[in-house]
């Protein structure tokens, strides 16, 4: 990681700290070590990642942490606007990053599950004209798009 994406990292990573303290002041939890430890490598994903993928990737590095505590921890991080959860249809949770990170939707495949980032201004504007004209602020959202991609279409329609 360059000294620039390290410095990036390090201040998503304290504005996320800061966020998560308060949510978990206003529910009477603790800051602890391990939520530390999760919050940390939670945010060092560089992509959509599932509670198993986590686990395994903090197992890789030494981290022990139980399923049942990611678990938690996840849903409190996503609670608290820190990660974004998406069911894309594979039977559990994706997360990404939400702290920071550019607004975007995720075209999923039916097919063969490929899930794509896409980003439209137009959508954007549509967005902002519709919260625009309700009175409405908006403060996160998610957009999924289930249809067939490209790749499996091409592969049905050559059979």
């Amino acid at each position: 990681m360059s000294a620039e994406a390290d410095g990036k990292f390090r201040e998503r990573l304290a504005d996320a700290t800061a966020r998560y303290r308060l949510y978990l002041a206003a529910h009477k939890m603790f800051f602890t070590r391990e939520r530390a430890l999760i919050l940390e490598a939670a945010l060092q994903q560089s992509s959509h990642f599932s509670v198993d993928e986590l686990l395994f990737d903090m197992h890789q590095q030494g981290m022990r942490v139980s399923r049942a505590t990611l678990y938690r921890s996840l849903a409190q991080l996503a609670e608290a606007g820190i990660l974004s959860g998406s069911d894309f249809g594979h039977g559990h949770m994706h997360y990404e990053a939400a702290i920071g990170a550019e607004a975007h939707e995720h075209l999923v495949c039916t097919s063969c599950g490929a899930v794509q980032e896409v980003r439209s201004e137009a959508f954007e504007n549509a967005v902002k004209e519709i919260t625009g004209a309700n009175g409405f602020s908006e403060t996160s959202r998610k957009t999924e798009i289930f249809g067939i991609c490209a790749k499996c279409r091409a592969g049905k329609d050559g059979s």
